[in-house]
């Protein structure tokens, strides 16, 4: 959701700025996992990538979204000192209904991937 993330960096101070950096170089990628597979003796079959979209009509929708809430919202509050975290979320929502109102709808880019091995 690199759309996200930008407008997310967009309200940090440098300290939280660098931990969401760190946050999103731990994420997992095609090749690091295909490495993992391959060190414990998989063989890779088949990768595919591809990317869904996720539309929402304002900045609140997305903090609003089960999927978000429970797979991404927790580690995003944690990347902000609790002081903080009110503020930097009625920034971050500020930045999403801007980007929102500017083009008709708030569209994230996920990207997918299908690794296909064998023992």
């Amino acid at each position: 959701m690199a759309e996200f993330y930008a407008l997310f960096r967009s309200v940090l101070d440098a300290q939280s700025a660098a931990a969401l950096d760190h946050h999103v170089a731990g994420r997992a990628t095609v090749e690091g996992l295909q490495a993992s597979l391959a060190a414990a003796g998989f063989t890779i079959l088949h990768t595919n990538r591809e990317q869904a979209s996720l539309r929402f009509a304002d900045g609140a929708a997305p903090l609003r979204h089960s999927f978000i809430r429970l797979g991404f919202l927790p580690a995003w509050q944690e990347i902000v000192p609790p002081a903080h975290r009110a503020d930097v979320f009625a920034r971050l929502q500020a930045a999403l209904d801007a980007e929102a109102s500017a083009k008709g709808s708030l569209d994230l880019t996920v990207p997918l991937a299908y690794v296909e091995a064998r023992a």
